[in-house]
């Protein structure tokens, strides 16, 4: 598991990212192998035992923490803060980008995404999951169309775990 300790303004979070995550517990599956992966990721943050609790629409939380997870390609990643923040992981995919956009994007996400390309979309998608965990809302964010190039709310950093794998966080400022 790699382990990455970011600092962002005053806040202090950090990214567990557990490449090939299936593979760590063959027997588990849904929710039950994702709360075993934040519980390994929360040991590695420095908590020996904690219970994952969820909100009533699913969002992950441990005591005073903050907690985003994700799973896409061979990837699960896990971000543990001490403010509200969301995470999405997405693999290079065959899909029908323009009907997407035409239906959650703005019309700034759209331009973004037509000069970007592939990459803008899959950056773009990434940021609106990402968004809607930290929020707590779920798709229902997404499915609002919620703008997330322009936002003074929150931070966004977007990267590749490697190539065709996209990954955007964000954090309240």
């Amino acid at each position: 598991m790699a382990a990455l300790m970011y600092r962002h303004f005053n806040n202090v979070m950090e990214l567990y990212i557990i490449e090939n995550y299936k593979e760590r517990y063959p027997d588990l599956k849904g929710s039950t192998l994702t709360d075993q992966l934040i519980k390994d990721c929360l040991m590695e943050y420095g908590m020996q035992s904690a219970q994952v609790l969820r909100t009533p629409k699913g969002k992950p939380f441990v005591g005073g923490l903050h907690l985003s997870v994700s799973h896409g390609g061979d990837y699960f990643v896990c971000l543990i803060a001490d403010k509200p923040v969301g995470i999405d992981v997405q693999e290079n995919r065959k899909v029908a980008a323009d009907k997407i956009a035409e239906r959650y994007f703005t019309d700034a996400e759209i331009k973004y995404m037509e000069e970007n390309k592939e990459s803008g979309f899959f950056i773009l998608w990434t940021r609106k999951e990402a968004y809607s965990k930290l929020t707590g809302e779920g798709l229902a964010e997404v499915l609002r169309g919620t703008e997330v190039l322009e936002r003074k709310d929150v931070q966004f950093t977007d990267f590749q775990l490697e190539d065709g794998v996209w990954c955007s966080y964000c954090i309240e400022v």
